[in-house]
C-alpha cells in the first residue's frame, strides 16, 4: 500500500496532548498508488484524487515529518474509496483527544525485558526493547464493562461475541477467547467513536467484527487511536511499572521470589482473600478488579499496601492472566541481539498459540513473576483468563 500526499497545515495547539502552540501538523494518505491529497479546508475536509474504486484509504497525522518513519503517527480517519475524487472528514489539529478515564500512562522509551534471576530459556536472554508511549487500562476489563460494550456490539455488526462470565459485575471477565477480546476491542473503539485497530485482512479492508481469522501483524492499524490488546513487550513494560530487574510489579529486587510476595500482595492460589474456599488448597475464583488497593481483606483482616504499580495499574500479577496480541514462540527472545531489537516489536509473524501474561488466581505465588510467559490457542477460554486494553496517545 503506497503512502503519499503529505500535506502540511499550520495550526494553534489547543489539545493538551499536542505540542505547544504554534506548531505544524502533517496529514498523510495511505491508499492505492497515485492517490493524493490535493486539498484541505478549515473544517478538516481533505480532498483526494486518482483513487481506485473499491479500495480503502487511511488518513494519518503526525506533528513531525520524522514521526511517520518512526511509528509515532496516528490513524485519524479511514473508510472505503467511493469515487475517483472524494472528500473525507479528518480531525483538526486543535481537536481535543477523547478522554480515557481509569487509564495509566506508560511512557515511551527503552525498558529491560526478560527474567533476571533464573535461566528459563523462554524468558531469556534479557534484552532492551523500545516502545512508543501508550495508555493501559488501570484494571482488567470487568464483566460489567464487557457486557455493556457487548450489548452495543451485538446490534452493530458483531454477531458472535461470547457472553463471558464472572463472579460478579466488578470482577474481571472470564471465559473469553483471544478472538473475542480482539473483536471486543474494536467494538469498544467504534462505540466511543474511535478508529478500530483490527482489520479483516492485511490490506486494511474492513473492520474485524466476526469470525476467527488468524490475524497477522499487517492486519493492525498500529497508529489507530482505538483500543487493542497489548503486544507482549507492551504488556511487560506496563506490568513492570518502571522497575528494572524485579521479580514482581512492586519493589522486589534480589533474593528469592518468595522473599517478596505475601497474601496481601495479589490474588493467587489460597492467598486468603474472601473469595477463597476455606480449607481448600485452591482459590475459588477472582477478586474484584483492583481489589488490592490498600483496603483488601485477607484472612478477615482489612489492610495492606496499595498494590498499584508505578504506572497506576492493578492486577498485573494475579487475578486473571491476560491475553496479548503476539503469536507465541518459546525461542523468540533469541531472535535478535540483546541490544538490537526493533522498536515497537509486535512478535513473530505466525504461530499456533497466542501469548498470555500475568499469572492467574489458580497458580501459586511463584507463577506471578512479571517475566513469566504463557500461551494458549486463541479459540480457547478459561475461568482464569481475561485481558486489559491499551491505546495510543
Amino acid at each position: 500500500m503506497k503512502r503519499t500526499g503529505i500535506l502540511l497545515c499550520a495550526a494553534l495547539a489547543l489539545a493538551d496532548s499536542a505540542p505547544a502552540a504554534p506548531y505544524s501538523v502533517f496529514y498523510r494518505l495511505a491508499g492505492q498508488t497515485n492517490s493524493e491529497i490535493v486539498g484541505f479546508s478549515r473544517q478538516g475536509q481533505l480532498t483526494l484524487t486518482n483513487a481506485q474504486p473499491s479500495g480503502n484509504f487511511s488518513i494519518e497525522w503526525a506533528f513531525d515529518l520524522a514521526h511517520f518513519a518512526t511509528g509515532l503517527h496516528e490513524v485519524v480517519a479511514y473508510g472505503p474509496i467511493t469515487g475517483a475524487e472524494m472528500t473525507v472528514e479528518a480531525p483538526l489539529a486543535t481537536t481535543a483527544r477523547p478522554a480515557w478515564t481509569n487509564a495509566g500512562l506508560v511512557p515511551g522509551g527503552v525498558f529491560v525485558m526478560g527474567n533476571h534471576y533464573t535461566n528459563i530459556s523462554i524468558a531469556n536472554p534479557v534484552h532492551d526493547v523500545r516502545t512508543r508511549a501508550f495508555y493501559a487500562d488501570q484494571r482488567e476489563v470487568t464483566w460489567a464493562l464487557w457486557s455493556n460494550v457487548r450489548s452495543w456490539a451485538l446490534t452493530n455488526g458483531y454477531a458472535d461475541l461470547n457472553t463471558g462470565s464472572a463472579v460478579a459485575a466488578a470482577h474481571p471477565v472470564q471465559n473469553v477467547t483471544w478472538y473475542d477480546c480482539a473483536k471486543w476491542c474494536n467494538a469498544r473503539s467504534e462505540k466511543e467513536g474511535l478508529v478500530p485497530a483490527y482489520c479483516s485482512n492485511g490490506a486494511f479492508a474492513g473492520v474485524y467484527r466476526t469470525g476467527t481469522p488468524d490475524l497477522s501483524n499487517e492486519c493492525v492499524r498500529w497508529g489507530a487511536n482505538g483500543y487493542r490488546l497489548p503486544t507482549e513487550a507492551e504488556w511487560e513494560k506496563a506490568a513492570r511499572g518502571g522497575l528494572v530487574g524485579h521479580w514482581y510489579p512492586w519493589p522486589s529486587l534480589g533474593g528469592n521470589w518468595s522473599d517478596h510476595i505475601g497474601a496481601t500482595s495479589a490474588n493467587y492460589r489460597a492467598s486468603g482473600d474472601p473469595f477463597d474456599t476455606p480449607g481448600d488448597s485452591f482459590d475459588v475464583d477472582t477478586t474484584p478488579a483492583g481489589y488490592y488497593n490498600g483496603s483488601q481483606m485477607i484472612s478477615n483482616v482489612v489492610g495492606g499496601s496499595d498494590m498499584a504499580n508505578g504506572y497506576g495499574l492493578y492486577d498485573t500479577a494475579g487475578n486473571v492472566q491476560e491475553w496479548c496480541w503476539d503469536w507465541y514462540d518459546g525461542g523468540y527472545y533469541s531472535t535478535y541481539a540483546s541490544n538490537a531489537w526493533p522498536d515497537d516489536v509486535t512478535g513473530p509473524p505466525t504461530g499456533s498459540t497466542r501469548v498470555i501474561r500475568g499469572g492467574p488466581w489458580s497458580t501459586q505465588a511463584q507463577g506471578l513473576q512479571t517475566s513469566r510467559r504463557l500461551n494458549d490457542h486463541p479459540s480457547n477460554s478459561a475461568t482464569y483468563t481475561g485481558f486489559r486494553c491499551v491505546r495510543g496517545l
